[in-house]
């Protein structure tokens, strides 16, 4: 069994560019870039894979992509098709592997292309996000450092330029060799629910996206799907849904899965400066480590949209009658 430790780098959408719901999700970010690493259980690399991919959603590089990236439209004008890429990708995975990842991220944008483009989901391994491990191995207690933080723990010298997709699978492909990796990833439940120093809002994280520059609040309803929401490992539609809302900025669904258990999918919204609506998404899935947290929120959010609704009414008593 082998370790891939994959990571990412995508073109998130401009202003000007439609976002739409497709094969029920909505995508939030489009793969330009695939870098892994393939390292033994004992921690030796043994190979490294490569491949830009030619967007066809978001063609045009939002402006901070090339930035951070130096990915350019000259780099992907004869790159390969995603679901080319994909194949050798997979190709190249091999037959018995899991997937490690730094954050949470990646393991959310690559299901959310394959899903979007109606690819099949079904050959994604586990996934383990190793800066839990990192923290979890080290004095570190932020849960949320930066890849770069981790190579200058431990001293691993610099000599490619991070926010490319195998320059960053190789930086945490050396970050993976410093840690017990093996002990990270049979304790991985424990680390992530029982260690009390990680708040309840991180530690029962499966995914997380972001919307950009939606029309109007119900535009970002819409494509979040936060009033039908799917279970994070079969893509199934939740049953017994309690939805929950606080003001016209806060969201939350709790529903059910048969076979995966309970989750909670929340969705913050906020206005920009343009009258356009961004969004924050996240899905939890629940369990007895952070069931209390969940029902503390919903007395929250219920006391709250109590509250508005109470100063609306007094808003309107207070009116002058026509």
């Amino acid at each position: 069994m082998h370790y891939i430790i994959f990571d990412l780098e995508w073109n998130q959408p401009s202003v000007s560019d439609k976002i739409d719901y497709k094969n029920g999700v909505c995508m939030n970010g489009e793969v330009i870039q695939i870098g892994a690493v393939r390292m033994s259980e004992n921690k030796e690399v043994l190979d490294e894979f490569s491949v830009y991919i030619k967007p066809t959603k978001y063609k045009h590089l939002n402006r901070m992509v090339k930035k951070l990236t130096g990915i350019d439209e000259d780099t992907l004008s004869n790159a390969d098709s995603f679901e080319k890429a994909i194949e050798k990708f997979r190709k190249w995975c091999g037959s018995e592997y899991i997937f490690l990842t730094w954050g949470y991220d990646d393991i959310d944008i690559l299901g959310n292309n394959l899903r979007y483009l109606g690819l099949d989901t079904s050959w994604l391994p586990k996934c383990y996000n190793l800066q839990m491990i990192f923290c979890s191995q080290t004095d570190s207690e932020n849960r949320q450092y930066a890849l770069s933080y981790a190579v200058e723990h431990f001293s691993i010298q610099m000599d490619k330029p991070f926010h490319n997709a195998l320059a960053d699978a190789y930086y945490t492909a050396l970050v993976a060799s410093k840690l017990d990796i093996n002990k990270g990833v049979d304790t991985y439940n424990a680390i992530v629910f029982n260690d009390k120093s990680i708040p309840e809002y991180v530690k029962n994280i499966r995914y997380k996206k972001a919307y950009r520059s939606l029309v109007s609040i119900d535009r970002l309803i819409e494509v979040s799907g936060i009033y039908r929401p799917q279970c994070c490992d079969c893509q199934k539609p939740l049953t017994d849904l309690k939805k929950y809302r606080s003001g016209m900025w806060n969201y939350l669904t709790i529903g059910k899965c048969e076979e995966h258990g309970e989750f909670a999918v929340s969705l913050k919204a906020s206005k920009s400066k343009d009258d356009k609506f961004n969004g924050s998404q996240y899905f939890y899935q629940i369990n007895d480590a952070n069931r209390d947290y969940f029902k503390k929120r919903i007395i929250r959010m219920k006391e709250s949209e109590r509250k508005r609704r109470l100063a609306e009414k007094q808003k309107k008593d207070l009116m002058p009658a026509n």
